[in-house]
């Protein structure tokens, strides 16, 4: 058995400090605490395409230099498939929201 386990049944069934009732509250608190924080992180502007290659090395490589060429073109091709709106712009050459 994991000792997070024996803790708490040490806590709850042992001791008495901490009842099931307040466990499904504390899981419904922290529930709401977790989602109202990724609705608000939703609502933020997402960072530009481009820092997926340009945030990972100082010089980016040939082959990163390639495949930051591939996705910009398959972008273009299938613009309907990734909507790039609520991204911060990346510049000429990208798709913009």
């Amino acid at each position: 058995m994991h000792w997070v386990c024996d803790m708490i049944t040490y806590s709850t069934q042992d001791r008495g400090w901490w009842t099931d009732d307040e466990e499904a509250a504390l899981k419904k608190q922290l529930r709401s605490d977790v989602l109202a924080a990724l609705d608000r992180a939703d609502k933020q502007p997402k960072a530009p395409i481009v820092d997926l290659f340009n945030d990972v090395y100082d010089e980016p490589t040939p082959i990163l230099n390639d495949q930051m060429e591939q996705l910009r073109t398959h972008l273009a091709e299938f613009p309907d498939a990734y909507p790039v709106k609520g991204f911060k712009s990346s510049g000429p050459g990208w798709p913009s929201a």
